[in-house]
């Protein structure tokens, strides 16, 4: 089914055009992989519910909850800081795992702000320790937006 915002239903049992995107699953259907690249182009903003023969409900997108822009940036401050402030290696470990979570929401500043963080530790450790643990760097989410942000009145 398509589904508009509002919950008005725009076809059933349709195969949605939309460009090629590399994206989808081979194992599932042409439903849901139509859907999948009708979202990522023209579709965006739209809600698409598949029901599967075999009984599968899939709603798409699938949706990052909405945070607040401020728990965001304390994260990625608290992070920082714990990177420049000293060799507690489990507390920046576990500010990092929470950054993690985090990851979808971050903008281009910030990620740079984790990855220096995590560069600082890395050559702190190893200059220390002789000990370095390999770090992929991290890059804003093509699919984040401001409506995954709460508004100040919310």
């Amino acid at each position: 089914m398509l589904v508009s915002p509002e919950g008005h239903c725009h076809a059933v049992g349709v195969i949605l055009d939309g460009a090629a995107t590399g994206t989808g699953d081979i194992s599932r259907g042409a439903r849901y992989n139509s859907a999948i690249r009708y979202l990522a182009g023209r579709g965006k903003g739209s809600m698409v519910i598949i029901v599967s023969e075999d009984g599968r409900i899939d709603i798409l997108p699938q949706l990052a909850r909405r945070m607040r822009r401020s728990t965001i940036e304390r994260v990625v401050q608290q992070l920082v800081k714990a990177a420049h402030e000293g060799h507690d290696y489990e507390k920046f470990a576990r500010l990092d795992a929470r950054a993690t979570q985090f990851e979808f929401y971050l903008d281009a500043e910030q990620c740079e702000a984790v990855n220096d963080a995590r560069e600082t530790v890395e050559q702190r450790r190893w200059a220390e320790e002789r000990v370095r643990m390999q770090v992929v760097p991290i890059a804003p989410h093509p699919a984040m937006d401001d409506s995954y942000f709460v508004t100040p009145e919310q």
